[in-house]
């Protein structure tokens, strides 16, 4: 009889033991996630007509005076053929404009643009968070400044209750950002102090506060820029992963069909393959849902168990990359 207890508090033992390792990878799953929603501007309420019209990015809106949504769906927004020059988006086919400093005869004193957004989830007081975020200079605004930073509050701002200047931000770029061809990562960490709810990119300091560069014998500073791929997790890699990634393209070179699809979805390789494909599949809201390695010029890959929405493919490989954005139906 005590052998037999004994083999059945062991196996009893086993399969809580399977249980705990359960729930910690579960735990693992709903933590390790962008807590950023539509984190590449990608799904949108409506394509962009005009300025001031972040609102129509799926989870963004003005956090600050008149900030601008551009995708390439837009006739007058349009990316990569923009106001301020071309410029292919980061991930995708859309970002947002901000001005970080204006003055001059139409310019007001520190004024400012800013997005932002509601996380996922609230920060936890105590926890490390880690944030990466794209920026780039469009060509035709000549001058460039430092200070782009990101900020996290409890408060939603408006595009008419906007930031207070001179609000310490998380997160701060104290470098000029001078590239016009590249995206610039920025990136940093800290811990939650306070359970934020909001996340908010910008300028946040005073023109004397600021730094700058004029060209080409300016006199008056107006500058702009473009924002993509904005990432905050617990987990530093969740955000590596969509920054690290090359990016040179190879757009012509991959299709995946039907689009959009509810069961069986087709990859076709239109070149050949000498090094295996690595594919990132993310959904709406950042989470890398799959990563698989291809070895063959055609794959199909289940996405019958996904759930209805906006998915993007980011295949990668030979230091080049190409994303594809897909829509799963009931």
């Amino acid at each position: 009889m005590f052998h037999l207890i004994k083999v059945l508090m062991k196996n009893l033992n086993k399969k809580i033991f399977v249980i705990i390792m359960i729930a910690f990878s579960q735990r693992v799953i709903v933590h390790a996630q962008n807590l950023v929603p539509n984190p590449s501007f990608e799904d949108t309420i409506s394509c962009p007509d005009g300025l001031n019209e972040v609102n129509r990015a799926t989870g963004w809106s003005s956090f600050g005076n008149t900030p601008d949504y551009l995708n390439a769906c837009s006739q007058v927004m349009n990316v990569p053929y923009t106001s301020g020059g071309y410029q292919n988006a980061f991930d995708g086919n859309a970002f947002c404009g901000v001005y970080t400093y204006y003055s001059g005869a139409t310019g007001a004193l520190d004024y400012r643009e800013y997005i932002g957004a509601q996380l996922t989830s609230s920060l936890n007081i105590g926890q490390k968070y880690f944030i990466t975020f794209e920026l780039n200079k469009p060509n035709d605004l000549e001058c460039a400044t430092n200070n782009f930073g990101a900020l996290f509050s409890t408060v939603q701002y408006t595009e008419t209750n906007p930031v207070p200047i001179n609000t310490t931000p998380k997160i701060i770029e104290t470098q000029i950002i001078t590239d016009t061809l590249n995206w610039v990562t920025i990136s940093g960490s800290f811990i939650a102090d306070s359970n934020y709810n909001f996340v908010i990119l910008g300028n946040f300091y005073s023109d004397s506060n600021t730094s700058k560069i004029l060209y080409n014998g300016q006199m008056d500073c107006i500058a702009y820029y473009f924002i993509d791929m904005v990432c905050v997790s617990r987990d530093s890699l969740i955000c590596n992963t969509l920054v690290q990634i090359p990016k040179v393209t190879f757009i012509d070179k991959i299709n995946i069909f039907p689009n959009p699809v509810n069961n069986s979805l087709y990859i076709e390789y239109n070149y050949c393959i000498k090094k295996p494909i690595e594919c990132y599949i993310f959904d709406s809201l950042g989470r890398l849902v799959s990563k698989t390695l291809h070895f063959s010029d055609k794959e199909t890959i289940d996405v019958s168990k996904y759930l209805p929405g906006i998915y993007i493919f980011h295949f990668v490989t030979d230091n080049k990359i190409l994303n594809k954005k897909l829509i799963v139906k009931i």
